[in-house]
């Protein structure tokens, strides 16, 4: 707690103080004498002091209250756990890298000074509490890294929030452009980069097409997408099985440019 005056008002109080006392004195000489020194200086001492209460009070006076309290700052954390976290790379297992990162001392230490708030993302996001990082689950599917940061955006977390943590290998497979949506985006966005960005080997059926009804013994025509990364003008053979049977092969080229 405080008292607020200000300098002009200290000055005006001294003078008047002073003007009070002089006053007062002034007109308890008589006193003084009839009642003794004693028992006078002590009426006087009791009129100054009533007198300035007194002043005191017309001046009043502002008294300020202040508390103060410091809190941690908001931070959002976004993991990515699609289908590429799961990939082995030149810089080795991406996913034991996540773990490693969740349960070490750096990621700890954030904990302890930030309030955090962590979501899992793919295609589709949901919350997830510290103390299950322990067997954090990988989802087969697409990364969808700007509906994440959209996502912080539409809830309205942007006044409270210092930043948002980003943890991804950075291939986004569906969804908007990221980049774009960081820019719309009043708080920075602090990216840990999980991979090697070299790249991975790797092929695989993306999406296939068929007709919904078939007939006995009629052929059904079926398409097939096989996307490519890092193989190069190779070709490779496209089997359909049944059963373990053999029912057709087709061969096709890899470009090695994550072209489908």
């Amino acid at each position: 707690m405080s008292l607020n005056l200000n300098t002009e008002s200290i000055v005006w109080i001294t003078l008047v103080s002073f003007a009070v006392i002089g006053f007062i004195y002034w007109v308890s000489r008589e006193l003084i004498r009839q009642v003794g020194s004693k028992v006078g200086w002590a009426l006087v001492l009791i009129r100054i002091g009533a007198a300035l209460l007194l002043l005191v009070v017309l001046c009043e006076p502002v008294t300020r209250l202040l508390l103060s309290r410091t809190e941690p700052a908001n931070l959002v954390l976004l993991v990515d756990t699609s289908d590429s976290m799961s990939l082995i790379d030149g810089s080795g297992s991406r996913q034991e890298a996540l773990d490693q990162f969740l349960t070490g001392e750096v990621f700890k230490d954030l904990n302890e000074k930030y309030h955090l708030q962590t979501y899992l993302f793919s295609e589709q996001l949901r919350s997830i509490v510290s103390s299950d990082f322990d067997s954090l689950p990988l989802q087969k599917s697409g990364t969808d890294i700007g509906a994440a940061l959209d996502f912080v955006k539409t809830r309205g977390r942007l006044d409270s929030l210092s930043g948002i943590i980003l943890i991804t290998d950075g291939n986004y497979t569906v969804g908007r452009d990221p980049l774009r949506v960081a820019d719309d985006l009043r708080i920075p966005v602090y990216t840990v980069g999980i991979g090697d960005t070299l790249g991975v080997y790797d092929t695989g059926i993306s999406n296939h097409l068929t007709n919904d009804i078939a007939y006995v013994d009629s052929k059904v025509p079926i398409e097939v997408s096989v996307k490519s990364q890092g193989i190069a003008q190779v070709r490779v053979p496209v089997t359909l099985r049944e059963g373990g049977q053999t029912i057709d092969t087709q061969y096709v080229v890899l470009t090695g440019q994550e072209r489908e």
